[in-house]
């Protein structure tokens, strides 16, 4: 791994994106942080996730993922209070749901000029 001021800033970034979502969970009254990951996309920050959170585990259900050829969804939990965080378990989530408004976002956002 090649440290640099690149690196160096997304990481900084990141830590205060975490941050600041824990701090918004533990205002909820919420015990567990659980992020959704993918590996394809996500690799990068999956190692910064594997040493700021208290686990990570690959997710599969049956339910979902039916059209996911290549790599894999991984959750990183972390306790927001004195107990210890238990593994998902691949317990339904309704990712696919998620993934279905995220790409309508997209579409809107394009239609909008906001990207590209």
């Amino acid at each position: 791994m090649v440290w640099n001021k690149e690196r160096i800033s997304k990481i900084r970034i990141w830590k205060q994106i975490l941050d600041y979502t824990i701090e918004m969970a533990k205002a909820l009254n919420k015990k567990y942080l659980r992020l959704y990951t993918f590996e394809i996309w996500n690799s990068e920050v999956q190692v910064f996730y594997e040493r700021n959170m208290d686990l990570g585990e690959y997710y599969y259900n049956e339910k979902e993922h039916k059209d996911i050829f290549e790599g894999k969804p991984k959750i990183f939990s972390v306790s927001l209070c004195d107990e210890e965080v238990e593994l998902w378990n691949n317990k339904f989530i309704n990712i696919s749901e998620d993934e279905d408004s995220h790409e309508k976002s997209i579409l809107m956002m394009k239609e909008d000029g906001i990207i590209d």
